[in-house]
């Protein structure tokens, strides 16, 4: 039943005289949010107080004097203000039910909704309106509709919104129960138009008539008898029986008695009741048989540990190989697969290592080169490459990267693998909260010793990579080189051309002075000479050229490469999936996920929107930035930077590269093997299986004591089968005996 009218026209107070108790009231708007009001008969009188979406009831409200109920409302009322960051002295509407059940002597079973009055106030109408409709158009529900005898009738907001609105309220007219508040104050003229005015509204039940300010409500009901006299014209007073209005609450209490009646008695007239019932007991039945005994015995210990380790095992290779979707299809709690979750973390952790190589790309960095160079060759010998500090300027830098995997990538993924086999613990011994405990120490013990040896592998082969920077890997050294020349000739494309251009002179120069010299001895040694000189720098434009002939083909396998990523962030794409999918997208660029966009464009200083313009594209090199290449390749035209520094800068980007892809690639197995597959497998679960048959059972009892949350749940699940079943065993009585 729903509580319905203007704010302050007597809502809450006719409410209060039914259930019989005290609730917030005032003037303004004091009810922000709806309140349901559970009044139930009991030999014992307190409240209880809740949110009705909340299943369990706070330890502090669950039981309290009657007395206590109007600062628990307020308190609660509050709570919804300041989750919604309002402050006191705003007023702000709130679709959040607060629930108070009210246990009275001799109280009839009723329950209420009372809601925001209706409200003219500007800023809140609107949601009074929608509050008010959202309930009243709920269909079997029944409506107080109040009104207030001190409006007429005719100017009152609530009657005009109930016309305009009454295409929303299905059947309202039987559901509908007007009630008139402060009926003392009932002229001859206002009675008669608001009897007219319910008629015109076509209300099937009668008008209630209450005064609301007698504590006794034979008081109440003489008071209104006394009014109702000066109309004989209207009532006859004589014949109760077809009297057009209810006198006083109790009338009213009495009426809501009978609706409520009628209601059981359309819920129990319905032949599927029955089976309804039986569907229900046995939904209880199966959920108590799913709580766990006490055990009392070693072997009942034994077989319970071995039951909850099968039911933990099996969940956890579900967890880990199938998606637990939603109706719509998608990850339930935006939960992933874990082998998912670890690529996509590997993924962002390595443009992360990469982004630091473009430190290498700024001045202050070519300058350290460039002195290292100068200093190396003071006696100003040709500069040949083993005569540059290769690997001393080289093997700090790989330091620098390669320091701080193990809390940035290593414990990380420990991680959050061991945050999901929890969720799967806790799933898996629901109701042993001590065993639950004991097993999780059991596995971090063991995923700890696998985390160990993750990152003694990964000390070691950064040792190996920082002390060694060589390889005898014939792929790995034509990579190497094959990529610095790409770079490389990138880079110093300018500086190429000029060479080639000066070469293409020399040439033609070479043939004009020996055709006039052919007969010279000189002739074809000069002629020799000058071709020879052309032919080399000929040939060193054409060897870097390659770059702008292999990049088309290089630009395929780059855009497929960065779509089979599009793929991996978002799979329901896979089935616009094509190879061209690049460069014009917003969201993806390089393996560029969309929760880095701002910080992506803030880094371009605001000027570019667009992820595509950060990087730039050089085949077989990933995340180097934009903006830093295009300052490296100025300070080298405008001649800030040496070109043998620039060179060298080259190598070690090249170098860089294709040691970090080796060096991930080894990491990422070893943390796959380790912190993956060796946490699901049987060692695993045997690990844990021969520590926990060791344990005996007089000096366990705790392990296997049944959480207090269940033995609750228990109780309340064994209360309400025992009421199922005698509602069972009465309603076939009802029926045998054809005495519904």
């Amino acid at each position: 039943m729903n509580m319905d009218g203007l704010q302050s026209h007597g809502k809450s107070s006719t409410l209060e005289a039914i259930i019989g108790i005290q609730l917030p009231k005032g003037d303004g708007t004091v009810t922000i949010c709806p309140i349901k009001i559970v009044l139930r008969g009991s030999k014992k009188e307190y409240a209880r107080i809740k949110f009705e979406k909340d299943r369990e009831y706070e330890p502090e409200n669950k039981k309290f004097s009657l007395d206590k109920i109007i600062d628990k409302i307020t308190e609660f009322q509050n709570r919804v203000k300041d989750k919604n960051g309002v402050t006191n002295d705003d007023i702000q509407l709130f679709d959040e039910v607060i629930q108070v059940d009210v246990f009275r002597k001799n109280a009839p079973d009723l329950t209420l909704y009372d809601l925001p009055g209706l409200n003219l106030r500007e800023d809140i109408q609107i949601q009074s309106e929608e509050i008010n409709k959202k309930y009243l158009a709920k269909e079997g529900t029944t409506v107080l509709f109040i009104m207030s005898a001190e409006e007429e009738i005719t100017n009152n907001y609530a009657v005009k919104w109930i016309k305009d609105n009454s295409k929303f309220f299905k059947n309202y007219q039987e559901r509908f129960n007007p009630v008139i508040t402060k009926a003392d104050k009932l002229d001859n003229k206002n009675l008669n138009l608001y009897l007219e005015e319910i008629n015109k509204l076509g209300f099937k039940n009668k008008p209630s008539l209450v005064a609301n300010i007698y504590d006794d409500p034979k008081d109440e009901t003489d008071a209104i008898n006394g009014i109702l006299r000066n109309h004989l014209n209207i009532f006859n007073m004589d014949n109760m029986n077809n009297f057009p209005v209810y006198i006083g609450i109790q009338e009213l209490i009495n009426h809501l008695i009978e609706i409520q009646k009628q209601n059981l008695y359309k819920i129990f007239s319905d032949s599927n009741i029955s089976s309804q019932i039986k569907k229900e007991i046995n939904a209880i039945s199966s959920k108590l048989k799913n709580i766990p005994e006490k055990c009392k015995a070693q072997e009942e210990m034994t077989n319970k540990i071995n039951e909850c380790i099968e039911t933990f095992y099996e969940a956890l290779r579900d967890n880990m190989e199938l998606l637990d979707c939603d109706e719509d299809g998608k990850p339930k709690n935006n939960q992933h697969l874990m082998k998912y979750v670890f690529r996509m973390k590997f993924k962002e952790f390595k443009k992360e290592v990469k982004e630091e190589m473009n430190k290498l790309l700024t001045k202050s960095f070519c300058n350290k080169v460039t002195y290292n160079i100068v200093e190396s060759n003071s006696d100003h010998i040709p500069v040949f490459e083993d005569s540059i500090p290769y690997g001393h300027l080289l093997r700090p830098e790989i330091k620098r990267i390669l320091t701080g995997f193990e809390n940035r990538i290593i414990k990380d993924i420990f991680n959050t693998m061991k945050e999901r086999v929890f969720y799967v613990i806790d799933t898996s011994f629901e109701g042993y909260d001590n065993l639950k405990l004991k097993f999780k120490k059991l596995f971090e013990t063991y995923a700890l010793k696998q985390l160990k040896e993750v990152e003694s592998f990964y000390d070691l082969i950064k040792k190996v990579e920082i002390m060694n920077v060589y390889s005898v890997n014939k792929e790995i050294i034509n990579k190497n080189n094959n990529l610095n020349k790409d770079i490389n000739y990138y880079l110093l494309a300018d500086k190429f051309k000029e060479q080639n251009s000066e070469g293409d002179n020399l040439v033609r120069f070479a043939k004009d002075f020996t055709k006039d010299v052919i007969d010279s001895t000189l002739g074809e040694p000069v002629k020799e000479a000058f071709e020879l000189v052309g032919k080399n720098i000929d040939s060193l434009f054409k060897i870097n050229s390659n770059f702008e002939k292999e990049k088309n083909y290089k630009k395929i396998e780059y855009d497929e490469n960065v779509g089979i990523i599009k793929i991996s962030y978002h799979p329901q794409n896979i089935s616009t999936f094509n190879q061209k999918i690049i460069l014009d997208e917003d969201e993806f660029y390089n393996g560029i996920s969309k929760k880095n966009k701002n910080k992506d464009n803030a880094m371009n200083d605001g000027n570019n929107n667009n992820n595509n313009e950060r990087y730039e594209f050089i085949p077989g090199y990933e995340y180097i930035l934009k903006e830093n290449l295009d300052n490296f390749k100025n300070l080298v035209k405008e001649k800030k930077i040496e070109l043998i520094t620039a060179n060298v800068i080259t190598e070690f980007i090249a170098y860089l590269e294709v040691m970090l892809d080796s060096f991930l690639d080894m990491l990422y197995k070893n943390i796959r093997t380790n912190l993956y597959l060796n946490l699901i497998d049987g060692k695993m679960i045997n690990y844990i299986n021969r520590n926990l048959s060791k344990l005996d059972f007089e000096s366990n009892k705790e392990l296997m004591v049944i959480s207090p949350k269940l033995v609750n749940e228990k109780l309340e699940y064994d209360e309400k089968l025992k009421n199922l079943e005698e509602a069972q065993v009465m309603l076939k009585r009802l029926y045998e005996s054809n005495n519904l």
